[in-house]
């Protein structure tokens, strides 16, 4: 599939056809005011629809993640944010080739990574495409006790690929 070109013709939310120019992303300022307008529940022709071309097995989408499989835990240090931007950026630039409401963007969590469950203890899990954070089988009174820990290094993690997004 190619980019769109600089000038293209497309269906506003009311089916009649207006001029546009492609933005980063897919995400057209005029896209952006559907969604506005949907979400502050004004009169709208129709209601939001989005499509991806991701599926549900991230090692499949992530080249960084597909060295994991060779291992039966991940840790942080096996995670380097660096190597899953152009990836990220792949995935958002399907905005540009679909005509629809999502308006793109990319977070830690896209990166096959369980973040909460290994910030809160657990050992993550490498499945052959895909990580999974392990049941820690925890009392009702050891559950109560869990809290964040910013100095988890899984929460570091977690920010250091949030920044390296940005």
């Amino acid at each position: 599939m190619q980019p769109l070109t600089d000038r293209q013709r497309r269906k506003d939310g009311g089916g009649s056809e207006q001029e546009t120019t492609p933005a980063a992303f897919g995400n057209h300022p005029e896209k952006t005011k559907r969604y506005l307008a949907f979400w502050n529940r004004d009169d709208v022709k129709r209601p939001l629809v989005g499509f991806s071309l991701v599926g549900w097995f991230p090692f499949q989408e992530f080249r960084a993640c597909r060295e994991w499989r060779e291992t039966r835990y991940l840790t942080p240090e096996m995670v380097d944010p660096k190597d899953f931007l152009d990836d990220h950026v792949r995935i958002c630039r399907e905005g540009e080739m679909l005509d629809d409401d999502v308006i793109r963007g990319a977070c830690p969590g896209q990166a096959s990574v369980p973040w909460l469950p290994g910030i809160v203890g657990a050992p993550l899990r490498v499945l052959p495409d895909n990580v999974l954070g392990e049941e820690q089988h925890l009392s009702w009174e050891e559950t109560l006790r869990v809290e964040l820990d910013r100095e988890n290094l899984w929460y570091r993690k977690y920010m250091e690929f949030a920044d390296a997004l940005v």
